[in-house]
């Protein structure tokens, strides 16, 4: 009866191999579309995929079949791996979202192949952060606090000033003796209060051509 050592289903490690040159044996991550769960034994112990139990090396059972081969179950990926991530629950609210500073409300945030987890506040991964900064890209500040911002949201989740313009007030004369009606009332009341004003200084400013001779102005 042979080992473990030299046995097709004794498995030690499981990794992933990315065009850099990186190699991430821990963690979860996406594999064509397929979440791969990543784990690398301690020396001289290995998982058996016939019992499913971790065995030593010099163990044997009679469902030995010879293989000689490393014993790790080898995954490759393009890019590097703070490149690729996948969504799940948030590990401080547990999903909840309400009330979360790292998933704002979503309960999911990015797990990144190289351990980061991420927020959902910039949705950057420092290398990302550390590229954009370096090409000049622009990061939306805040302009009262300074911090980073996202170019969707309308006002700053850290001290709350606006990140755009208000639109310009529109002031309702109040006339007394008026009867006042609702915001909506009030408000065609003074655009026709307008137009009114604007026909009247159109008026004002038309010349009528001069008549024909011969006949009356």
């Amino acid at each position: 009866m042979g080992h473990c050592e030299n046995c097709k289903h004794w498995l030690c490690a499981v990794d992933v191999t990315y065009d850099d040159g990186s190699v991430v044996s821990s963690g979860k991550v996406l594999v064509a579309q397929r979440l791969i769960q990543l784990h690398k034994h301690p020396s001289g112990l290995g998982h058996c995929e016939k019992l499913d139990r971790e065995f030593p090396a010099d163990f044997g059972c009679g469902y030995f079949i010879e293989d000689s081969w490393d014993h790790t179950e080898h995954y490759r990926k393009n890019g590097e791996p703070w490149q690729h991530s996948r969504n799940d629950t948030c590990p401080e609210c547990n999903g909840v979202g309400h009330g979360c500073g790292r998933c704002v409300g979503i309960g999911k945030v990015r797990f990144y192949d190289d351990g980061f987890v991420g927020e959902e506040k910039t949705r950057l991964h420092p290398r990302e952060k550390k590229i954009l900064e370096e090409k000049g890209s622009l990061i939306p500040k805040c302009i009262q606090c300074g911090k980073d911002l996202d170019i969707q949201w309308v006002s700053c989740p850290y001290c709350g000033a606006r990140t755009n313009k208000p639109s310009p007030l529109e002031v309702i004369p109040y006339e007394p003796g008026a009867v006042q009606g609702t915001t909506d009332e009030m408000i065609m009341a003074a655009r026709r209060r307008r137009e009114s004003q604007s026909a009247v200084v159109a008026d004002q400013q038309f010349v009528p051509p001069p008549a024909p001779p011969g006949e009356a102005a």
